[in-house]
């Protein structure tokens, strides 16, 4: 036992003197320090070392091994407060490794230290032999005194390196920016501000500043080189070439005459000038997806493994009828809740098979739910989505499409109408057309009834009028005048008695003036005081009355007679085209559909009230415009 001791012993005395034959032979401080901790580490079974030089007071960093070593710079200076003047090597406990703190001196004083990183305490024989590595580095430190400065010059580029990896992981313009003052003082003694930066090779300046300031910038952002002037300095931040901002130092006189620092500001710069870019980058990300996010057409939601929501946007929230101060509260519920009942088992199933599939993106038309459970239409497009710690969630971008399908169903609507018209139309000029088609087959006309010849011209005008008003409104554009619907009835209803050579009782109560499209005023009540002069009756009081009331945000019109009437459920069918509800009476059957579509032109609604014997009241909405 006692001679295994010994020959360790020996072992540790003879790697001592091949380290310091090998440290006497150099004279770069950079290659003592890197051959020092390589050799000792190796040799004497330590985990990692570092050296540290001491000067004007503070400790600095230089060197380290191995080269990526990532102890933290502040908790190793921290152990070097124990070294004592005059006092030798020092073991220290941190956690579960030892630290042995070797002090390197001078002939003068303290000049650095050692600091060696191992899984067990040294025993006393290697800390005397590393107390003789720390007294041959400081002779060598002596015999290259003037190259000592050097050794600072490298821990600020250290420092440098490090803040520049720091700087990288902030995304927030303000916190760059406030970093910025506290790293200049510490690496390179200066005052330094952010003064600007620079987008799409324009200036924002950050800090209130002069014309002459603005020129020097101006003159940067095309040189892209350094400006010093009256102990300060504009320095360009470069990141791929491009000047990504400006940096403003004070008290620059001596910056490039001190050992190194020109190196570390270089290196700064670029990390500065890097994690600019990045940060607008971030930030331009983050505009862009808040765009898309809180876009009031797009309703975006997330799905996680669990088919729970993770996020909804308030979108989606405000089309499902939940108030946004709602829309958190359904975060972490099952997404199933927000599918109508219909379609929830053929939604999941699919969302649950492209989680697994990971593949590309899906479309699906389906049916979700409102807060009062109603249907609501939505074409949703669906993409698989890393969610973090449980695999694969559901990313979905979601249209509502209700107003589409709204305008599907008013097309097929409009459709069924126009073949049922044009099937009516046919019909009733059908009567006439076969008339006429008798007159011209006649050798002579002398005997053949001129009456019924005149009925078989004007029902064939009347109908085509009415099929020419009718197919107008199509394509006609409303434009409001200000007109007297007082003087418009009056006229109508003078040129009706005119007509057909009778006069009839009408009580007119209407507002003087509204703002209102002349044409398709005129076809509504000139089609309603027709209706009602044909199935009115003669007779006092007035027969015929037309008035109004006022409403929130329209008026209601009504022309109201005493005449025939007509069944109650007959109320809608009587605003179908060609629809007669008296046989007896003529008429192309055309009026009250021209009226209805006449009035929802201008954003109205008709409809009529009746009943047989006791007349019948018609009653359409104007908005006020």
């Amino acid at each position: 036992m006692e001679g295994s001791h010994r020959s360790a012993r020996v072992k540790r005395e003879e790697d001592l003197l091949s380290i310091l034959a090998h440290i006497q032979e150099l004279s770069s401080p950079r290659e003592i320090l890197s051959v020092l901790l390589r050799r000792t580490v190796e040799s004497y079974g330590f985990l990692s070392g570092w050296f540290s030089i001491f000067e004007e007071g503070e400790w600095h960093l230089v060197d380290s091994y191995p080269p990526l070593e990532a102890q933290r710079e502040t908790s190793l200076l921290s152990l070097l407060s124990s070294l004592e003047e005059g006092k030798g090597a020092r073991t220290l406990t941190r956690k579960d490794h030892f630290f042995v703190v070797v002090p390197v001196r001078t002939r003068w004083a303290l000049r650095g230290a050692l600091i060696l990183k191992g899984s067990s305490r040294p025993g006393e024989d290697l800390l005397r032999i590393l107390e003789i590595l720390g007294v041959a580095t400081g002779g060598c430190m002596t015999r290259c005194e003037k190259h000592i400065s050097r050794l600072k010059g490298l821990s600020f580029l250290v420092k440098a390196e490090r803040r520049g990896r720091n700087l990288l992981v902030l995304e927030d313009l303000s916190e760059i920016e406030e970093r910025v003052e506290k790293d200049c003082r510490e690496l390179v003694e200066c005052q330094g501000v952010l003064l600007a930066l620079v987008e799409e090779n324009e200036i924002r300046f950050l800090k209130p500043v002069g014309e002459e300031m603005k020129s020097l910038a101006r003159r940067i952002l095309s040189s892209k080189k350094e400006i010093f002037w009256e102990g300060k300095g504009l320095f360009p931040l470069l990141w791929e070439d491009k000047v990504r901002g400006l940096l403003l130092l004070e008290g620059t006189e001596d910056l490039l005459k001190k050992q190194g620092k020109k190196g570390v500001l270089d290196i700064y710069t670029s990390s500065l000038a890097q994690s600019i870019h990045r940060a607008m980058e971030t930030r331009l990300l983050k505009e862009r997806y808040k765009g898309i996010v809180t876009s009031p057409l797009l309703c975006l939601f997330q799905v996680d493994p669990e088919g729970r929501i993770s996020f909804i946007n308030g979108s989606l929230a405000l089309t499902l009828g939940y108030p946004l101060r709602e829309a958190r509260g359904l975060v972490g519920k099952p997404f199933h809740q927000l599918v109508h009942p219909s379609h929830q088992a053929m939604i999941m199933e699919k969302l649950k098979a492209q989680m697994k599939e990971e593949g590309g993106p899906e479309i699906h038309q389906i049916t979700m739910a409102d807060k009062e459970g109603s249907p609501v239409p939505m074409m949703v497009s669906t993409v698989p989505i890393a969610h973090p710690g449980k695999g694969q969630g559901i990313l979905g971008v979601a249209i509502d499409i209700t107003e589409k399908e709204r305008l599907l169903e008013d097309l097929s609507r409009r459709n069924k109408e126009l073949e049922s018209f044009a099937y009516s139309a046919a019909h009733e000029l059908r009567g006439p057309i076969v008339y006429l088609k008798r007159v011209v087959s006649q050798p002579s006309l002398d005997d053949f009834p001129m009456e019924e010849l005149k009925w078989a011209v004007n029902r064939l005008e009347s109908t085509l009028k009415h099929l020419t008003a009718y197919s107008l409104m199509d394509n006609k554009e409303v434009e409001l005048k200000r007109i007297s619907p007082y003087l418009l009835v009056e006229g109508i209803w003078r040129d009706l008695a005119r007509e057909v050579g009778i006069t009839m009782d009408i009580a007119i109560k209407l507002p003087p003036v509204i703002k209102s499209d002349p044409f398709l005023l005129e076809l509504i009540f000139s089609n309603l005081l027709r209706n009602a002069f044909k199935y009115g009756i003669k007779g006092s009081p007035p027969l015929v009355e037309v008035g109004y009331t006022r409403k929130k945000g329209e008026l209601l019109f009504y022309v109201k007679d005493y005449g025939e009437g007509f069944p109650p459920e007959k109320a809608q069918e009587i605003f179908e085209p060609f629809v007669r509800l008296h046989s007896s009476k003529k008429g192309t059957g055309l009026g009250l559909t021209i009226a209805k579509k006449a009035v929802e032109k201008l954003g109205g609604g008709i409809w009529a009230e009746g009943f047989p014997g006791k007349g019948a009241t018609f009653y359409f909405t104007h908005p006020i415009l």
